[in-house]
């Protein structure tokens, strides 16, 4: 005799949840999209303006964390890419003796768009421009700070 198992999938949308202002309800009631998962999700009990303005917050705030933490993320390889740039500084090499590393790490310090590609004499003439910028805003800053 031929037999078969069948295993039951439960939703997240189609769970029934009768306590008010619990977690599962709110996560049920904010991935709810239609009229028939707000119905399941409440068993078919009203909800409070409370509900409806905490459900309508968990996206909001789940959209800021993955930002927040994207921003971390950033923040840590920035911090990564100074000590690089910062011990290409001490050895005090000039940028046409840098090794290729060296001058894609200075490139990525300086926020260029795509460090990694291009020749090497393009990506030297690129930081000497950058150098050169920098040297030239050092120059107005302090001829500015002698004036006042």
């Amino acid at each position: 005799m031929l037999q078969a198992h069948l295993k039951k999938k439960q939703n997240v949308e189609n769970t029934r949840v009768n306590v008010p202002n619990c977690q599962e309800r709110l996560h049920a009631l904010a991935n709810a999209a239609k009229h028939g998962a707000h119905f399941t999700a409440t068993g078919g009990h009203h909800f409070t303006s409370d509900n409806v303005f905490c459900a309508a917050e968990i996206p909001i705030r789940k959209e800021q964390i993955k930002k927040m933490e994207k921003e971390k993320k950033d923040r840590s390889a920035g911090i990564a890419c100074t000590e690089k740039v910062k011990e290409s500084f001490e050895t005090g090499k000039p940028i046409t003796g840098m090794t290729v590393q060296e001058l894609n790490a200075l490139l990525k310090w300086f926020h260029e768009p795509n460090p990694t590609q291009g020749r090497v004499d393009k990506k030297r003439d690129c930081l000497i421009k950058y150098w050169t910028m920098e040297k030239q805003l050092q120059f107005f800053h302090h001829g500015q700070k002698g004036k006042n």
